[in-house]
């Protein structure tokens, strides 16, 4: 059950949902987290990366399903866990895959010489 409430006070409506489920729940120990609400990626996120997939698949001649794993494993590498893993951009905050987008844009204008057009070079 997700309760989503701002300002450290949940609203009463959803305090009697919470209470509800809370006590239909079989016999057992449980743990209550709180955490902060970050949204995931964005459609217009998403677009412009599957935009740059295909304008540098058109340079390399490497599928774009190619190009996502490799940028994948050079910038979403996660080394916390005993097995290192490459993390989903369905995962990452709009503010993640921005950091994400820009470092993309950034090896393949700087390390690998392409021209990447954003969505703005298109309206000039």
């Amino acid at each position: 059950m997700v309760i989503e409430f701002t300002g450290g006070k949940i609203p009463p409506v959803d305090f009697k949902k919470l209470n509800n489920h809370l006590t239909g729940l079989k016999n057992g120990e449980y743990s209550i987290e709180v955490k902060r609400y970050y949204k995931n990626r964005t459609i217009p996120q998403n677009k412009l990366l599957w935009d740059i997939y295909n304008q540098v698949s058109k340079e390399t001649g490497y599928e774009t399903e190619e190009i996502h794993a490799m940028v994948g494993q050079k910038f979403l590498m996660d080394h916390t866990k005993k097995i290192p893993f490459v993390k989903s951009t369905t995962k990452l905050t709009t503010v993640e895959f921005s950091e994400f987008i820009a470092k993309m844009v950034r090896f393949f204008t700087v390390e690998c010489g392409f021209v990447v057009y954003m969505p703005e070079d298109y309206q000039q």
